[in-house]
């Protein structure tokens, strides 16, 4: 049997990760009806940068645990994975494969511990989900492999190696990634939350943080949240998700909740990340109530504020907008000179993007030299 990844302790896998019951998990608050009746499904996906191109190659990983043997079958295998998924779900990450020319690989690893994945005998699976829709031959479908045979795969859609950083692995939903974690092969990263529009296209990215009750020790209440402290522990990851959110053409977002329980009136904090990968910049802060998770019109009204968040309140699309004068001229005002943006703020300069860049200068003066 399948069943999908519970994010626990890596060292420590009995210990699971900070759950609030109040709001439960905020893939929830995008995955339901108030946002399939304005036409956005959501869905979420591991994906690899290639760090020689700096670009997304063209496979996505989802992960799923056995914990059950059954028989490594290719109909078999799609037959546990609806049950595990659900259809819709699987259908909704295939339109978006489909629609952004990506193919679809699931990776099945039995539940055992980490150690043991140093043993050759240890095996995992590679399903490639897009591979069998299309009915091509079982060895194109289905690769069984051992832990450190999947490393040379990883090496090939990576081309560099990297290794976690000093940061180390906190948490994580399979021993196969804490294994991983051990060497310079490490797991994909993910993308937490996916917007799609009826097309499959993507809308937004939304990368998830938890505020725990040591976060509020270190930063203080939700509100305090910003994306600028985990800048540089977490470089790779926000360096991942800016190539992402430039492949996808789509905004990306910060979403900071409360994971200590009962906090009913809590808050949901979002920001948006503009500019180039490697200088990514938070822009338009904005808190809203937390939703409760069994609360129909709890849940309406997140969909409510969140769009009108998306669609409104980011009036400026600071990637897309280009400086019109002949000091860089063409250039989205995320990733502009600071002296071009003062050449556009004088006094003297009608350039129509004046307004634009006033604002984008208003949330990021301070966090950047010169800006």
């Amino acid at each position: 049997m399948l069943r999908k990844g519970i994010l626990a302790k890596a060292g420590d896998p009995v210990k699971i990760a900070s759950y609030n019951p109040y709001c439960g998990d905020p893939m929830r608050w995008f995955d339901n009806e108030f946002f399939r009746n304005n036409g956005l499904s959501c869905t979420t996906f591991d994906f690899f940068v290639d760090w020689k191109k700096r670009s997304i190659p063209g496979r996505l990983w989802t992960k799923r645990i056995i914990y059950r043997a059954f028989p490594m079958e290719c109909d078999e295998i799609y037959r546990r994975i609806v049950t595990a998924d659900g259809r819709d779900s699987l259908e909704t990450l295939l339109s978006f494969c489909q629609s952004n020319r990506f193919e679809l690989e699931y990776l099945l690893c039995p539940d055992i511990p980490a150690d043991d994945w140093a043993d050759p005998e240890n095996r995992l699976y590679l399903f490639n989900m897009s591979k069998y829709r299309e009915n091509r031959p079982v060895d194109e479908v289905l690769r069984g492999m051992s832990a450190d045979q999947l490393k040379e795969v990883i090496h090939g859609l990576r081309r560099e190696s990297h290794g976690i950083g000093k940061k180390g692995l906190h948490y994580a939903s399979s021993s196969l990634e804490v294994y991983l974690s051990r060497d310079d092969y490490i797991y994909p990263g993910d993308a937490d939350i996916v917007l799609l529009d009826e097309n499959g296209k993507a809308r937004a990215v939304i990368e998830v943080k938890k505020h725990t009750i040591y976060s509020e020790k270190k930063v203080g209440p939700v509100e305090n949240e910003t994306y600028y402290p985990y800048k540089y522990p977490d470089k790779m990851k926000f360096e991942s998700l800016g190539i992402l959110k430039d492949t996808l053409g789509c905004p990306l977002y910060m979403l900071y909740y409360s994971t200590v329980p009962d906090r009913e009136g809590g808050i949901v904090k979002l920001e948006r990340l503009v500019g180039s990968p490697n200088r990514l910049l938070a822009v338009y802060p904005h808190t809203m109530r937390l939703p409760e998770a069994a609360n129909g019109y709890s849940l309406l009204a997140f969909q409510e504020d969140f769009l009108k968040y998306h669609n409104e309140i980011c009036r400026y699309d600071f990637d897309k907008i280009c400086l019109s004068s002949s000091y860089g001229a063409g250039t989205p005002i995320s990733r502009a000179a600071a002296g071009y943006l003062k050449y556009i703020l004088d006094d003297r300069n009608h350039a129509p993007e004046k307004d634009a860049v006033k604002a984008f200068r208003d949330f990021t003066v301070g966090h950047v030299p010169g800006l």
